[in-house]
């Protein structure tokens, strides 16, 4: 039997929540070096000085103002409290919120050193400021923030994706996995947007949300156990998830989280490909569509506009993702069944041209199941096949490689 403190020191990692962006104007440090390091907009007149601050709020309702990432007091100090939350309280890393989520800001001030309104400073001011919390964090601990901006990829461990999973997962807009595509290997993503309603309303959102997670190799979840009491849609999740009610999504978070295990691999250091030809159900369907409008969709921009958010999730019955290895040698494809009821009688045919393996046709490929290791079938590069059927909430894991 662990004891709770060392369940603690073995099993979790502590990332406290930092803004590397936005400063309190309600605080004493603002006044004295706040105000100097904002960012500062300007009317369009010629020659005027009648600066303004770019000014927020959120759901604690205080006043915030964007800093200009140019500022080297800024800088230092995202450097000097990253440095005291790891070397001094022993955390496992930082988040630094909005980095990479918010766009850039023109600055007009003369003496943060940098070019007036347009220019790079805000990419460049950023990347430095990622180097120097790099510096006060040290190499092991790790450093995230809000979203996948590409030029701050080699400064960061991972990204919270959560604008990135803020569309719709299956119709004409839906999203499509570009940043796995593009940058797998270079990059960790973690994080959706979830609410207390996507389980009392409809459970198989829940384990959607999850499964589309999975699919795009993000680490699954980012629960808000606890919430505000402001919050529309509610999103603290704790009494929820601890009801017996929802065991089965909770047994499917888990069967989630274990094959993640098995093929990390392929996600975590190998790309995405194209989507999978699914057949379900003797078919010609791609896949089923659903649609659950009392189910909040994602905040959007109802944190700083006060909007509602928007409702409606259109998600598949049936998942699917493939991922090709860091070394291009072997092909893994997922299916997963997301609701409570469905199963799935499922068949793919694939041309293995089309997903890594340049002149296949020639070549024979083996199919086989993980974990287990049992060898399917044999076939083609232009017609690798796979036929059977998939019980509910349940998944699939099928390696794809040459003979």
């Amino acid at each position: 039997i662990f004891s709770p403190a060392f369940i603690f020191f073995f099993f979790f990692k502590v990332a406290p929540y930092i803004n590397g962006r936005i400063f309190d104007q309600g605080t004493q440090s603002w006044k004295v070096n706040g105000i100097a390091t904002a960012a500062k907009s300007i009317p369009t007149l010629l020659n005027s000085k009648l600066y303004s601050l770019y000014d927020e709020q959120y759901g604690s309702l205080a006043q915030f103002a964007v800093s200009c990432p140019h500022s080297e007091y800024w800088q230092n100090v995202m450097k000097q409290t990253v440095q005291e939350l790891v070397q001094t309280y022993g955390t496992n890393g930082v988040y630094l919120d909005q980095i990479a989520a918010a766009g850039p800001r023109q600055c007009w001030d003369p003496s943060h050193g940098h070019t007036l309104g347009g220019g790079d400073y805000w990419v460049t001011g950023y990347r430095q400021l990622l180097k120097e919390a790099r510096g006060g964090a040290g190499n092991n601990a790790v450093l995230l923030t809000e979203s996948n901006a590409e030029p701050f990829m080699d400064g960061l461990n991972m990204y919270l994706t959560l604008v990135g999973f803020s569309g719709n997962f299956d119709g004409y807009n839906r999203i499509a996995p570009a940043f796995p595509a593009i940058y797998g290997g270079y990059y960790f993503s973690m994080g959706a947007v979830f609410y207390e309603q996507d389980l009392t309303a409809s459970p198989d959102v829940f384990a959607a949300k999850l499964a589309k997670q999975f699919m795009f190799g993000a680490q699954l979840g980012w629960f808000s156990l606890g919430g505000r009491n402001n919050q529309d849609p509610y999103m603290g999740m704790f009494d929820v998830l601890m009801s017996s009610n929802f065991d089965p999504e909770i047994e499917y978070l888990k069967l989630l989280s274990n094959s993640k295990l098995i093929i990390n691999d392929w996600l975590q250091n190998g790309r995405a490909m194209r989507e999978l030809p699914l057949i379900l159900n003797n078919t010609d369907t791609y896949n089923i569509r659903y649609s659950h409008s009392p189910v909040p969709h994602h905040l959007g921009g109802a944190r700083i506009h006060g909007a509602k958010p928007r409702y409606g999730l259109n998600y598949n019955s049936v998942m699917s993702s493939a991922w090709l290895s860091s070394d291009s040698t072997s092909l893994l494809v997922a299916i997963t069944t997301v609701e409570r009821s469905t199963s799935a009688q499922i068949r793919f045919q694939i041309d293995m041209d089309k997903y890594g393996f340049a002149n296949s046709s020639g070549k024979q490929f083996l199919v086989t199941q993980l974990p287990s290791g049992a060898i399917l079938g044999q076939y083609a590069g232009n017609q690798v096949t796979y036929k059977g059927y998939l019980g509910p909430r349940n998944i699939l894991l099928l390696k794809i490689a040459p003979k």
